[in-house]
């Protein structure tokens, strides 16, 4: 059988977002389909060395080459030597399918078609103005070249599209957002395919022993409210907020309550906590994560009304729809608002609003059960054996 040769320059290489979309995809396309992926990762070189490699087990390997955001010298010749390497690869014959993902790789879609006769796709993972907002926080050199990178990524992007067969998004927002900048031939293939977690149905029974086992490690009472936060620090994510609106909702619960953030950034949080016994701090690895998040009842994750954020679809999400948490979310992004709503998941609250309706709704939910059927009829429609049927189909049936 054919593989996948799946070009990048965003990190595969180290623990990440985007690492956790493209690794837990290449491994389902795998093991539900078998379809193997061989990956080429333009990386720098802290994370070409670094000890804390992720390893993908989607049937193939990883071959890397540098980049440095800031000497040419060594980005230019390793560029040349990466695209050898796809033409060298593609020249065997072993593959159906190209991914080009990350900034201006689009731009490698139209010499690949011109020379092979392979398919090519698209792998798209949010706005394009994500680089912008990175560069407003960077510092002098480096951010001038993210903003040079934008454009180039635009431009490459628009010629990529008119070059491609089909595009990976993660939701309708973020498809709707290219074709409403982009001149798109109305047949081109869009495949929305979020980061997933298991499709395996929630045990109730290794939920009840999770949450006793970590609700008893933070010595929480029975009847005692637990709000989590988990994530990093970076402003979209909204951390101080998700703290503030905590303490405003503490303040005028008559339930005793308590926060868990769990983050490896502890300092930051501590400095936003200001004291406050309420608000504990931990981390764990990702295996557990899975487990101590069971310990919460309420979950955060609030966002605000951004272009990034609208047609995201955060990994969180589905972590705490596993953990059997009520999300506490904004409108803002809208893949994940609707399906709060649809599924009675959560509250969506909007930080132009006062939070007595929040309030209500915490009231309303302390005592109800759980609807596991709900929660479950979530994770399989996102689950990437669904989210990749259709492209898998196509790939296997050469179409």
């Amino acid at each position: 059988m054919k593989k996948i040769l799946f070009v990048t320059n965003r990190n595969i290489l180290t623990t990440s977002g985007e690492l956790r979309l493209i690794k837990n995809r290449a491994e389902a396309l795998y093991t539900e389909y078998g379809i193997a992926t061989d990956f080429i990762a333009f990386a720098s070189h802290d994370r070409i060395n670094s000890n804390k490699h992720e390893k993908i087990e989607a049937g193939g390997d990883i071959e890397t080459f540098e980049l440095s955001m800031t000497n040419p010298a060594v980005t230019l010749p390793s560029y040349k030597k990466l695209k050898a390497t796809i033409y060298a690869k593609l020249h065997t014959g072993d593959y159906g399918a190209v991914i080009l993902s990350g900034a201006a790789m689009p731009s490698l879609a139209k010499n690949i078609k011109e020379k092979f006769a392979v398919r090519v796709y698209l792998d798209i993972h949010g706005a394009l103005e994500d680089i912008l907002e990175v560069s407003r926080k960077a510092s002098g050199l480096k951010s001038k070249i993210l903003r040079i990178l934008y454009h180039v990524d635009k431009s490459a992007v628009k010629k990529g599209i008119q070059n491609c067969d089909g595009v990976f998004v993660v939701t309708r927002a973020l498809e709707d957002y290219l074709k409403e900048r982009y001149p798109i031939a109305r047949n081109k293939k869009f495949y929305i395919i979020p980061c997933a977690t298991s499709t395996n149905p929630i045990n109730e029974t290794e939920y009840q022993e999770d949450r006793i086992k970590y609700r008893g490690k933070y010595n929480i009472a029975s009847d005692e409210l637990v709000f989590i936060y988990s994530g990093g620090v970076s402003p979209w994510q909204c951390v101080a907020e998700s703290i503030g609106l905590y303490k405003a909702i503490s303040e005028k619960l008559s339930i005793k309550t308590r926060m868990l953030v769990f983050s490896h950034n502890i300092k930051e949080i501590e400095a936003l906590a200001k004291g406050d016994q309420r608000i504990q701090t931990d981390s764990y690895t990702p295996g557990e994560l899975f487990h101590a998040l069971r310990v919460g009842d309420f979950a955060f994750l609030l966002r605000r009304d951004n272009l990034t954020n609208n047609v995201a679809f955060p990994n969180k999400f589905l972590e705490y729809v596993q953990s059997g948490m009520h999300i506490i979310s904004t409108p803002y992004v809208k893949e994940i608002a609707d399906q709060i709503n649809e599924y009675n998941l959560g509250y969506i609250y909007d930080f132009n609003n006062s939070s007595e309706g929040l309030l209500k709704y915490i009231q309303s939910v302390v005592n109800t059960q759980k609807d596991w059927n709900n929660i479950n009829s979530v994770l399989v429609r996102n689950s990437f054996s669904v989210t990749t049927q259709s492209f898998a189909k196509e790939f296997l049936n050469g179409n």
